[in-house]
């Protein structure tokens, strides 16, 4: 919200923090080296830039929200998605982000503020139980990431597997990733209402 890719690979620079491109995320930096003080950094401060995972960042474009949209986040956790969601909005709208869990909205609220992102509201509660109310509303686009539990970054951080790419000469298992992933969508898209994307 505060900036752009290009602004924030700058100032990233200028404090010391040498970064590329991410390879599939438009709105990523991969910092080179080491990590060190990034979240002490002046543009982290500043809230130009959040630290997330490549494979996260992927998500908000696939929801393509426009601003204006009324956009509904459920399993919304400590906000990683739900940001770049009010970014992709230009902050223009309103996002409903829902959480089990008060202390990851908690976290949310202040990642929101050190963004600037103000179109966000965060409800605690459970999908299926007790949001009544605040479901009757309509949306734009709803994003349910669930079950959240942020398993994918432990994968990567405890064993060094790293699930969001496959060698680039391992043809046959790209293969049969992008045949699973196809057969799983289709399952999916038919639990769902038309107009919906899975």
């Amino acid at each position: 919200l505060r900036t752009d890719p290009a602004a924030a690979r700058e100032a990233l620079a200028a404090a010391g923090i040498p970064s590329e491109p991410a390879r599939r995320s438009p709105d990523g930096l991969v910092v080179s080296g080491s990590a060190s003080g990034l979240n002490q950094s002046a543009p982290y401060r500043d809230g130009a830039l959040h630290i997330q995972d490549e494979a996260s960042q992927l998500i908000a474009p696939l929801v393509a929200p426009l601003p204006g949209d009324a956009v509904l986040d459920l399993c919304a956790g400590r906000g990683g998605k739900t940001t770049h969601l009010a970014a992709l909005m230009e902050d223009a709208g309103g996002i409903l982000a829902v959480d089990i869990h008060p202390r990851k909205l908690a976290d949310l609220e202040t990642l929101a503020r050190r963004l600037g992102a103000t179109s966000i509201r965060t409800r605690t509660g459970d999908a299926e139980a007790d949001l009544g109310e605040a479901l009757q509303a309509r949306f734009d686009r709803v994003l349910v990431d669930a079950p959240c539990t942020g398993l994918g970054t432990l994968v990567v951080r405890w064993f060094g597997f790293d699930l969001r790419g496959v060698p680039d000469g391992d043809d046959a298992r790209r293969a049969g990733l992008r045949s699973s992933l196809g057969s799983l969508k289709r399952e999916a898209e038919a639990e769902f209402t038309r107009g919906g994307a899975v």
